[in-house]
């Protein structure tokens, strides 16, 4: 699915909920429980997601995080990425990584209760991590791709100020 087809969904699903003005990442995260349901995460375009005006892109541009939290978050990535790198690509992920990406989803939670980062955010990423828990090797891969790209264009929409 690329980010035409996307737009063409979340259309579909603003109709379906009579909704005008629907926010993005809700309609990005019904579309991914809807496309995602009997797939694995890397089964998607990735590469639709994180390039330029994709959906990556418009996550991290109309999302209100604080970017110490998305920092925060992708340390706890990449300490995984480091335990996860050793496995093959179709290599399902171990009961203990499995615990440690569920262990994420308390800490979105408690963010998104403290208001530090958007509820439709936490959504998207709980959806994600779901669908990495249950995959393999690719399938992590396929979520840091992602994530990263949000944290990149995060940082390019709402820049530091000095």
């Amino acid at each position: 699915m690329d980010v035409k087809d996307v737009y063409k969904e979340i259309q579909k699903i603003k109709e379906e909920k009579n909704w005008n003005n629907v926010d993005f990442l809700y309609a990005v995260n019904e579309l991914l429980k809807k496309e995602l349901k009997n797939k694995n995460l890397s089964d998607i375009d990735v590469e639709s997601f994180i390039e330029p005006d994709g959906v990556a892109e418009k996550i991290a541009k109309n999302t209100t995080i604080k970017r110490s939290q998305l920092r925060k978050f992708f340390n706890q990535v990449k300490q995984l990425k480091n335990q996860i790198s050793k496995l093959k690509p179709e290599e399902n992920l171990h009961p203990d990584l499995r615990l440690k990406i569920v262990a994420l989803m308390p800490k979105l939670a408690y963010a998104a209760g403290r208001k530090t980062i958007d509820k439709n955010f936490y959504f998207f990423m709980k959806n994600l991590l779901e669908k990495v828990k249950e995959g393999t090797k690719k399938d992590f891969e396929a979520f840091e791709q992602i994530f990263e790209a949000i944290i990149a264009y995060h940082t390019y929409h709402h820049p530091k100020e000095d």
